[in-house]
């Protein structure tokens, strides 16, 4: 086979394509969403999405927050998209899902993927300095030890992150699920107070 990769920011050899891939046949699946934000079974277009596109697509917009990158997913076809989601998870958690999906994976080599608490932390630290006069002035783009300290995140919040970007629509979190965890009971809703 032969293998081209495909420019985008950032590029990581899970990025490659391969041309078999390329050149096979289109299959229609409903494709609406925001690329950069569509789930994986989106992306192998699985013709069954349900509403947990959208619970993946808010993992996306809470993985941009916690690691204050936006927008986190950069790339416009599908395949850099799931190459992109490969390099994040780790290509043994598509793999598996793309099965529970009815869908047959092949990859030209397995990716460890990234642990999410320590990359959000690394990506969040980098952008604070990019962005904070103090950490400028202190010049702590050089010397670490000398940056701002950031607000701590609950470790709960990368748990619900994780669960919300579960790769498998069948075990990813549901938005009732996702309401009861202990995420939102560290920090619960404000009341809601109806004025007629």
């Amino acid at each position: 086979k032969q293998w081209y990769q495909r420019r985008v920011r950032g590029s990581h050899p899970a990025n490659e394509i391969c041309n078999t891939c390329i050149l096979k046949p289109s299959q229609e699946a409903s494709r609406a969403g925001t690329p950069g934000f569509r789930s994986p079974e989106m992306l192998m277009k699985h013709p069954s999405q349900t509403t947990s596109v959208d619970i993946w697509a808010a993992g996306v917009i809470f993985l941009s927050l916690l690691s204050m990158r936006y927008p986190f997913f950069k790339a416009a076809e599908d395949l850099v998209s799931l190459s992109q989601i490969i390099t994040l998870l780790g290509s043994e958690m598509i793999v598996t899902a793309a099965k529970a999906i009815g869908k047959e994976l092949t990859l030209s080599r397995v990716v460890i993927g990234h642990d999410l608490k320590n990359m959000c932390n690394r990506l969040r630290q980098s952008s604070h300095i990019s962005q904070c006069r103090r950490c400028e002035d202190n010049n702590a783009d050089i010397d670490r030890e000398k940056t701002c300290p950031l607000q701590p995140i609950e470790a709960s919040a990368y748990d619900l992150l994780a669960m919300c970007l579960d790769p498998n629509p069948h075990s990813r979190v549901t938005a009732e699920q996702a309401l009861q965890h202990e995420f939102f009971k560290c920090f619960p809703p404000p009341p809601i107070t109806r004025k007629c």
